[in-house]
């Protein structure tokens, strides 16, 4: 699993809770996947993830939609919303859709870090060596 550093905490989170929290944000702006650090946890908090609705008329400012634990964090949970944004929709097209809306965004990202990468190269004046191969 890969892992990736949250500048807010400090922690290192895992990469599926950023790609589908920037998946979730797409999809609704006033959703977001939050995490709950385990120094803040509370009797309600059940699960160290969860999709916090931004509500601003709430007193709270929003609700907690639903908590997740760390291996729901996949299409499971976009099958979710996709459902619950569209009663009509069945659980097999909901799964589908969200399986696909992950591996797409998981390619966008990869080659988004090629793209950084192929630039770093070429703008660079140095020898790289990367994965074995060298680039001048």
């Amino acid at each position: 699993m890969t892992y990736i550093l949250d500048p807010d905490s400090g922690r290192a989170l895992p990469e599926k809770a950023v790609r589908l929290a920037e998946i979730i944000h797409d999809f609704n702006p006033d959703l977001e996947v939050r995490w709950i650090p385990p120094e803040n946890v509370t009797k309600f908090d059940t699960e160290p993830f969860a999709i916090w609705h931004n509500y601003p008329k709430h007193p709270d400012g929003g609700y907690y939609v639903m908590h997740l634990s760390e291996d729901e964090l996949d299409h499971r949970v976009l099958a979710r919303l996709f459902k619950a944004q569209n009663a009509s929709l069945d659980e097999i097209d909901a799964q589908n859709a969200a399986i696909q809306l992950m591996n797409l965004k998981k390619r966008m990202d990869e080659e988004e870090e090629l793209q950084a990468f192929q630039k770093f190269v070429i703008q660079s004046n140095k020898t790289i060596r990367h994965n074995g191969v060298v680039y001048r």
